[in-house]
């Protein structure tokens, strides 16, 4: 009997972490979802490769980010595996901060008041919001945001920022980029959306909406031409050279008339970039190349794409350009009636809802709650001019981290990080933009983006790695 006690006393958290487990499975066995009893068992390996590699935790999280329309564990599930992921990696983070007995230098940042004092504005919106249910909702997504943000700043290590992520992200982009075209050129329903024929179809990637899919992509894609620029083989720069042909056809197939837009943008400040860094006995295979790409991506184009650009001047043709008019409209008049703390962030969907412009936009088959389609203005509306200024700091503060992160790697001698410093802040600077055509207040490269431009500053410092 006292060994059996000795047994059970000994290391405790470990006992109760087997048992749990123990008990999981047992239970999942009992029920009609006894596939599920996987689950735990999936949790052991993860825990024990979080334990050695916990930073490959973190990198499967950002590889999963444009692929939401499959991240569910199961189909009649609402856990989603990057967050049995960030649990993972946030009982590792706490065990270490608990066993080390103080907090880590990696997470301290004069970012986090604003994202506190936000975080109080929402939730004081919540309180008195007219729909709490969608503002408590959203309230949730900000604390899983906070908690994504704290992640990043914990395991971001140069190594990660400058030589894991960019890879990651670009190769996660581009696997979703091709499926969405695949999804479009093949009626693959799982990477397109409305494949019947006589409907407007639209390539989606691993995203469940096309505008998310073009965001990803823009936010991608200076990265993407950066590994181009830096690669030394050019079998490596052919390769990357299709990536982004692959990518730009992502965006024809998205039908994104503004991604179109923001995406040809990108490329041009990058051509004229890095066309002045091009070996001069390269640099007319390099043009060549990336002409024909041009004329590949042109030949490809569907016949209904510019007439898809030409309905911009045309809103008898595309109503959804006159309905897209109205969420300004019936944004700034919420925001007036409720201008100190709004009505809870992400109920513009309900207030929309009610107002005369959804009846006279309504379509069958389609919901009146729609959103912004601006963040800024989901932020206007939901947390009033107080959270909107809070929201605003923080973006300032990360542009700041960012350029300051630039500045000290260049004067400590390291060009090849202060390049990449630059590169993350001209993807966060295009997802800045693209937040006025879409809306997320909690966009994941957003936060990964608040994150890392805090793991920058603090790398670009004397002494840190």
């Amino acid at each position: 009997m006292r060994e059996l006690v000795a047994a059970l006393t000994n290391r405790p958290l470990e006992k109760a972490l087997y048992l749990g487990i123990f008990l999981a499975i047992a239970i999942a066995m009992t029920t009609p979802y006894y596939y599920l009893a996987i689950v735990p068992a999936l949790l052991i390996i993860f825990l024990a490769i979080s334990y050695k590699y916990p930073s490959y935790g973190y990198y499967a999280i950002i590889f999963l980010i444009p692929f939401g329309a499959y991240r569910s564990v199961s189909e009649t599930s609402s856990l989603r595996i990057h967050w049995v992921l960030a649990l993972i990696l946030t009982l590792y983070m706490l065990f270490k901060t608990f066993y080390q007995r103080h907090m880590p230098p990696e997470v301290k940042s004069r970012i986090w008041p604003s994202v506190a004092l936000l975080f109080v504005v929402d939730l004081i919106s919540a309180m008195f919001s007219p729909y709490p249910a969608t503002a408590f909702h959203d309230v949730g997504l900000f604390a899983a945001g906070g908690m994504f943000i704290l992640i990043s700043m914990y395991f971001i290590d140069k190594d990660a920022l400058f030589k894991y992520l960019p890879a990651v992200v670009v190769y996660s982009v581009s696997l979703s980029s091709l499926f969405g075209v695949v999804g479009y050129l093949f009626n693959v329903s799982f990477f397109a959306e409305n494949i019947e024929a006589g409907q407007f179809k639209r390539s989606l990637g691993g995203s469940t909406d096309p505008n998310n899919y073009v965001l990803m992509i823009a936010f991608a894609l200076p990265l993407l031409v950066t590994m181009f620029d830096k690669a030394k083989r050019p079998t490596l720069k052919a390769f990357y050279l299709g990536l982004v042909v692959i990518n730009v056809m992502g965006v024809i197939f998205s039908f994104s008339r503004g991604g179109a837009i923001i995406t040809t943008l990108i490329l041009f400040i990058m051509f004229f970039k890095y066309i002045k860094k091009m070996n001069v006995q390269l640099m007319f295979v390099q043009l060549f190349a990336v002409a024909l790409a041009v004329v590949l991506i042109i030949g490809v184009l569907p016949k209904s794409y510019t007439e898809h650009f030409k309905n911009i001047i045309n809103p008898q043709a595309d109503t959804s350009i006159g309905r897209r008019a109205t969420y300004l409209t019936v944004g700034i008049d919420s925001f007036f009636k409720h201008p100190i703390l709004g009505t809870g962030l992400g109920t513009f969907r309900d207030i929309y809802s009610e107002s005369d412009y959804a009846r006279k936009f309504e379509k069958e088959g389609w919901t009146n709650r729609r959103y912004a389609h601006n963040t800024y203005l989901e932020y206007l509306v939901g947390t009033g001019i107080i959270g909107f200024l809070l929201f605003a700091a923080i973006l300032w503060l990360t542009l700041r981290n960012y350029i300051a992160a630039r500045r000290n790697f260049q004067i400590n001698g390291d060009t090849e990080s202060a390049s990449y410093a630059e590169i993350y802040l001209f993807s966060f600077v295009i997802l800045m933009i693209y937040l006025f055509i879409y809306s997320d207040p909690f966009h994941k490269y957003l936060l990964f983006s608040i994150g890392a431009s805090q793991a920058a500053y603090r790398l670009s410092l004397p002494g840190k790695k």
